[in-house]
């Protein structure tokens, strides 16, 4: 589905990924977002991975379209999945996981730490 169609619809997840750990990390991301720039940028990395501030990113761009400019959003990217070959596969739901020890991810609150790791795992489990 994810190859071809693009999307589906899970039901049944919640025993695997429970709706608390998906509600903790919104307020947590939202607890993160609201803190000053020059915080948030402590967790950046390469402009892929950790916190992108506005103006960094042009998905458009990216795919070859004409944009007017670059996105106004910001974002934290904690990729743990890596490409081997043709075939995707998720990093184990343990400290394999590129982010969970970064020194960047140091400069985050704590209950951000908590919250994404516990989602990440969660997560993991349920696509694999």
């Amino acid at each position: 589905t994810f190859s071809t169609v693009g999307f589906c619809l899970l039901a049944g997840y919640q025993s695997l990924l429970p709706d608390e750990l998906i509600q903790d990390l919104r307020r947590e991301a939202a607890a993160f977002f609201a803190r000053p720039v020059d915080e948030k940028q402590k967790a950046s990395v390469d402009g892929i991975v950790g916190y992108v501030g506005p103006g960094l990113e042009n998905v458009g761009a990216t795919y070859g379209q004409k944009t007017a400019g670059p996105d106004l959003v910001e974002s934290v990217n904690l990729s743990g999945y890596q490409e081997e070959g043709a075939e995707w596969r998720a990093a184990a739901a343990s400290e394999e996981c590129p982010w969970r020890s970064a020194p960047w991810m140091e400069s985050a609150p704590q209950g951000f730490q908590t919250a994404a790791r516990r989602y990440w795992s969660a997560a993991t489990a349920l696509m694999q």
